[in-house]
């Protein structure tokens, strides 16, 4: 996912991760590709949690690492 979080874009999120099946799967949200989030967009990785954890994945914050060129570009 690369696009914002908040309340505009949540519900049409909501939705899309709906029919994703999660079971034991572990689903990996990249900060730096997400250039805005809101309390939305913190609820709704909140119930993702929650779903994926009662069907046994698990939600996994991660960060692609800096190379030189990210920084001095």
């Amino acid at each position: 996912m690369s696009r914002e979080m908040d309340l505009q874009t949540c519900p049409a999120l909501a939705e899309a991760t709906s029919v994703i099946p999660l079971a034991g799967e572990t689903l990996y949200l990249d900060p730096p590709e997400v250039p805005f989030m809101d309390s939305s967009g913190l609820n709704l990785l909140i119930m993702l949690r929650r779903r994926l954890h009662a069907e046994g994945g698990r939600l996994a914050v991660t960060a692609r690492r800096l190379s030189p060129n990210d920084c001095c570009s």
